[in-house]
Formats: structure tokens, sequence, C-alpha cells
């Protein structure tokens, strides 16, 4: 992030590699990690250079409405698909790879759906107990059904990498939050144009009123 930020970038998009084989050691260092991705997210506002940081802006907006909505969770292969080169039908852009009409390919778009071919994932389900008491779990992205897929073979199944990278993260935006004023954390300067702006600077200015 601070190469990225040296070199004038002001929209910094990050994500995990979901194809990696993640050890307990990696995500027992996850919350140190977020917490320094954290303090030099507020340096950039306190020094008046504030960077769009994918990860932890889009989570702020998560927590300032109150969680995930309905429609945000995945819903792949049960309202939302994509499509290959080849016509080929798959219930995910990530699970499309080489286009090979054989793994998770749910049909084709000149000859319709397979039948008894079923790639879901049930955005409300979460397989793992800790989830379902867990008090981050509204704006906890285990829903993921590709993301789970990868990482544990199930769509429904959060990997223990992912639940700590998602309590790190959700616990670093809240600390911003509460570290940063509405003056500091104004996203319009660098936002102007994108929705999701729209969406944080809407909803804070609605928790303000009296």
């Amino acid at each position: 992030m601070d190469y990225l930020a040296s070199l004038g970038v002001r929209n910094i998009d990050l994500n995990p590699n979901i194809h990696a084989k993640w050890t307990k050691n990696e995500a027992d260092a996850l919350p140190g990690i977020f917490e320094r991705l954290g303090e030099r997210y507020v340096e950039f506002y306190r020094q008046k250079e504030p960077r769009f940081i994918s990860l932890i802006d889009s989570k702020i907006a998560v927590i300032l409405r109150e969680g995930y909505k309905p429609l945000e969770k995945c819903r792949m292969g049960n309202g939302e698909f994509a499509f290959g080169p080849s016509g080929n039908i798959y219930p995910c852009e990530r699970f499309i790879g080489s286009d090979d009409g054989i793994e998770h390919c749910i049909g084709n778009i000149n000859k319709g759906f397979t039948a008894g071919i079923s790639c879901k994932s049930v955005s409300n389900v979460v397989l793992n107990k800790e989830c379902l008491a867990c008090g981050l779990t509204e704006y906890c992205m285990n829903w993921c059904g590709c993301t789970n897929y990868y990482l544990t073979g199930n769509y429904n199944f959060v990997s223990l990498f992912m639940c700590a990278f998602e309590k790190a993260l959700v616990n670093t935006a809240f600390q911003i939050i509460q570290n940063l004023d509405y003056e500091l954390l104004n996203f319009s300067d660098h936002f102007a144009g994108t929705p999701l702006m729209n969406v944080i600077e809407a909803v804070y200015k609605e928790k303000l009123k009296p």
C-alpha cells in the first residue's frame, strides 16, 4: 500500500489470493497487519492525502449501513450467473477459468441449463457453528460461495483464514470510524463519481441527524 501510495496512486484495490494455501500462521498475523493498514489509512487522512483502500472503505460502508443487505450477498447459480466466450454458463465469473464447459459449468446459452447439475450458494446458510454465534456476522463476507469453495471445497463453509481475515478487517474499520471525525472522514475528494462515495456520505449524514 505504501509503495503504490508513493507513486501517487489514490485508488488501491486489495484482495487475498483465494487459490493460495494459507496456514494458521498467516491467519494469526492478520490482526497486526490490518492494524498497521488502519494506522496508515488514518495518517493519509490527517496528512490531507487520503487514499481509497478498497478493503477498508467498502467495509466502512457496510458498517455505516448496518450490515450487508440480502441482494449484496452471493447468489451464484441462484439469481447470479456468468457467461464464458463459448456461451457456457457458470454460477460465478471466478469459476469460468479456461471455459472448458466441464468444471462448474451448469449449461450453455444455446442449450439451456444442464439437467441434474446444480452449483449454487445459499447466501444465508453458513455451516460453521462459530459464524452463527459471532457478533460480526452481519458485517462479514462469510456468504461468498466461490471464496469458500476454493479455500474449503464447500460453498457454505468458511475457512480459518477467511474468518480471521474478515474479523481483522471489520475490527479495523470499526476503529477507523471511531478515530476519524466526519470532517476528516470526507470521501468526496477521492471517491468523486463512484457509487460507494455516495453510499458512505449519505448514510453517515443520515446518522448525524438529531
